[in-house]
C-alpha cells in the first residue's frame, strides 16, 4: 500500500523555448478519504470500523489462523472503499515459501522506462531519460545521487 501516509502531488514540468531552462513546479493534491492498511483478525478490524474511519480506503490483512466464513461481505458492509484484503497467517506463508520465485524490484526510472516501452512500443531516448530523471529528483522519487 504505498498510497498510505504519501503526500500527493502532481509534477507541473513546463518546457521553454529552445535553449532556456525546463521548470518543474510540484502541486500538492488532497483527498477527502485517507488511504490505510487494516491489520488483525476480522473481529479486530471491525471493531475498528467506527464513524469517518469507515469511508476510507482501507486495504485489510486478516491475521486469523481459523477459516473465516464470508469475511469479504463482513468487511465491505463496514467498509465503503474496500480496496483489497490479504491473508497473512501459518497457511499462507507455509505456501509462499513452497512457491518462492524471484521479484525484480525496480528503480522509480526502470519500472517508468518498463511502462513507456510497453505503452509506446519502442525504447526512450537518452533526452526523455533525462528528463524523466529531473522529475523524479525534483519530486523525491529518487535521490540525486541515484542517478
Amino acid at each position: 500500500m504505498s498510497e498510505e501516509n504519501h503526500k500527493k502531488a502532481v509534477a507541473v514540468v513546463t518546457i521553454p523555448a529552445k535553449g532556456e531552462d525546463v521548470r518543474i513546479e510540484s502541486v500538492p493534491l488532497y483527498g477527502i478519504q485517507d488511504v490505510r492498511k487494516e491489520r488483525g483478525t476480522l473481529e479486530e478490524i471491525l471493531g475498528r470500523a467506527e464513524g469517518e474511519r469507515c469511508h476510507d480506503f482501507v486495504s485489510a490483512v486478516l491475521t486469523d489462523e481459523k477459516e473465516i466464513y464470508n469475511f469479504r461481505e463482513k468487511l465491505i458492509e463496514k467498509y465503503d472503499h474496500l480496496l483489497e484484503i490479504k491473508l497473512d497467517n501459518e497457511r499462507t506463508r507455509r505456501g509462499m515459501v513452497e512457491s518462492s520465485e524471484e521479484i525484480r524490484i525496480l528503480s522509480p526510472i526502470e519500472a517508468f522506462q518498463e511502462f513507456y516501452e510497453a505503452v509506446r512500443h519502442c525504447p526512450m531516448t537518452e533526452a526523455e531519460r533525462r528528463m524523466m530523471e529531473q522529475i523524479a529528483a525534483h519530486t523525491g522519487e529518487v535521490d540525486k545521487e541515484e542517478l
